[in-house]
């Protein structure tokens, strides 16, 4: 059997590196709610939130409490916490401490549903707790995610062409 193979240029084909603010732009509304959920509970504790260009850093002095990310379409949370703590077995983390970039923050869930949602904020809590930042009840305005097309980001620069 003889297989003919033709040239095609599939090779040329562009590929992008999102930022961490292109993926929340263009995901679905229901993730960009979850997202906001997150973001106002952790505000109205007064702790700060920074964003680079791959992930958002919850911090607060020295002390990190979390990191947000996006693998694929999914937005994910990350939690300086033994995955196999008994005291978290609910949560039902993946254990992420076989990575490099994940050794501070070992402990991820997948932001899905409602229902992690409240777990993430119930993690969120116990931290804070446990660092002794009090709740300031900040009264804080829901972020606004402004729609923007693909090719706006990439002329923002929110979203890199890889050669």
């Amino acid at each position: 059997m003889l297989l003919i193979y033709e040239e095609t240029d599939n090779f040329n084909h562009l590929q992008y590196n999102y930022s961490f603010e292109a993926k929340l732009i263009l995901s679905k509304e229901e993730i960009q709610n979850f997202y906001k959920e997150i973001i106002k509970y952790i505000k109205e504790y007064g702790v700060k939130v920074s964003r680079s260009f791959k992930r958002e850093r919850i911090y607060q002095g020295r002390t990190l409490f979390a990191n947000l990310i996006y693998r694929g379409k999914t937005l994910c949370i990350l939690f300086p916490l033994d995955a196999n703590d008994p005291e978290f077995t609910k949560y039902r983390f993946i254990d992420m401490s076989q990575y490099k970039k994940y050794s501070e923050t070992p402990s991820l869930i997948k932001v899905s549903s409602n229902r992690k949602v409240k777990y993430v904020i119930e993690i969120l809590e116990k931290l804070f707790i446990s660092n002794n930042v009090s709740n300031q009840n900040l009264t804080v305005k829901s972020e606004k995610i402004k729609k923007k097309s693909k090719l706006t980001l990439i002329k923002e620069g929110l979203i890199k062409k890889n050669n």
